[in-house]
């Protein structure tokens, strides 16, 4: 993967979609090279800490049922337990804790997706990819593109204590 990609959903209307290209920063950060597969679930839990950031307003003072949608069960079963094996995965988790815990209401649900049924999401993941299609899943034509903040230092809130 070389990049991330969401899509936001209210009461079944599409309202907002990004993609954001994976930064020097993330692959320093979680320890990966680009394009290298071993990173796709750090990569498949940063997508979910970046949408509930990024739509944080939509979520933070109401009681929503806040379907997270994954072709990704190490993503989901991160946001429902908030617990993970793999350094990547281990400070997202604490990255979503702390999120949540800023939020009034804990959202309540998630869901899994075949991966058949997440292409656009991960047709949005890909294009930052090179020789890749740059064009927008046609549902999301017209639809207002989000623009994620820089992620760098201060974008992560927790540490992960240091290697021995």
């Amino acid at each position: 993967p070389w990049g991330l990609g969401g899509i936001l959903r209210i009461n079944g209307k599409f309202e907002s979609y990004f993609t954001d290209a994976l930064t020097e920063e993330d692959l320093s950060k979680f320890g990966f090279a680009r394009g290298d597969c071993k990173g796709q679930q750090t990569w498949e839990c940063l997508a979910v800490l970046v949408a509930l950031r990024l739509w944080f307003s939509h979520w933070e003072h109401r009681r929503v049922c806040l379907r997270i949608r994954s072709d990704s069960t190490t993503a989901l079963q991160l946001l429902l337990t908030l617990r993970a094996s793999g350094r990547g995965p281990v400070l997202i988790g604490k990255e979503l804790a702390l999120d949540l815990a800023r939020g009034s209401y804990r959202p309540n649900v998630s869901q899994h997706l075949p991966g058949v049924a997440n292409a656009g999401p991960d047709a949005l993941s890909r294009m930052t990819q090179p020789n890749a299609g740059k064009t927008v899943p046609s549902y999301l034509v017209g639809v207002q593109q989000a623009h994620p903040p820089f992620r760098g230092p201060a974008y992560y809130l927790a540490t992960l204590p240091s290697s021995p």
